[in-house]
């Protein structure tokens, strides 16, 4: 089964024709062709923003399912570990930013 999966990091997005057999290093071998990048250099993360998909899992075994939103992360410059998971919110026009109840601005 083929789908189509979003895959974010800050304020980007690819869009990735996947097929349900694809592992997850296939799909950070075509983000680092992408971004100029060694795939071993890229972490996957689930959409709950918590699992790091591991690299002979395949999408199907992680129930990854058309117009899914992936997350992806690049290796610190310094080589010890991965940058943070930050995602721009979509804020849609004509919509203001809630504020927090500290009255802090998201």
């Amino acid at each position: 089964m083929t789908m189509y999966v979003r895959l974010k990091r800050k304020n980007q997005t690819v869009f990735l024709h996947l097929d349900g057999a694809d592992n997850f290093f296939q799909v950070k071998s075509r983000l680092g062709d992408i971004f100029g990048m060694e795939p071993e250099k890229i972490q996957l993360i689930a959409s709950d923003k918590k699992r790091e998909l591991l690299d002979m899992a395949t999408v199907s075994d992680q129930e990854v399912k058309n117009d899914d939103i992936l997350y992806f992360v690049f290796q610190k410059e310094t080589g010890s570990g991965f940058e943070e998971l930050q995602v721009d919110s979509l804020t849609h026009f004509g919509e203001e930013k809630a504020e927090d109840p500290s009255g802090m601005v998201p």
